[in-house]
């Protein structure tokens, strides 16, 4: 039957523009197909792209805790340490009538858990 329709000219043209079009409707058939392809690959790129984010605002978030944490221990050693320094003039200040018998030993012992402290 198609090569009965060819032997005429009108025919073969018809036939010629069926091909055309077939050629035509399958080149983009498969370009759809491929489209269809990148578009899954880059959504899947943004899938881990965003997962990236996460677990990076999850760590930030863990860097910020960690961070009030260190601030406030390092908040409560520097005033401990002012009490401390505080407690320490108070006692070198002292006038030596109120030194008693143990007051050389306890400045020494004083000054050296100081620097035992100064220097961990």
């Amino acid at each position: 039957m198609i090569l009965e329709a060819v032997k005429t000219v009108k025919g073969a043209i018809i036939a010629a523009v069926i091909v055309g079009v077939a050629g035509v409707v399958g080149t983009l058939y498969v370009k759809n197909l491929k489209a269809g392809w990148k578009i899954e690959e880059l959504n899947l790129q943004v899938s881990n792209l965003q997962n990236d984010v996460f677990k990076e605002q999850i760590r930030a978030s863990g860097y910020k805790i960690v961070i009030e944490q260190l601030e406030d221990t390092y908040s409560k050693i520097e005033k401990t340490r002012r009490i401390t320094a505080d407690i320490d003039k108070e006692i070198n200040d002292a006038p030596p009538e109120e030194d008693g018998a143990l007051a050389p030993v306890l400045r020494r012992t004083l000054d050296s858990v100081g620097r035992m402290l100064a220097n961990p």
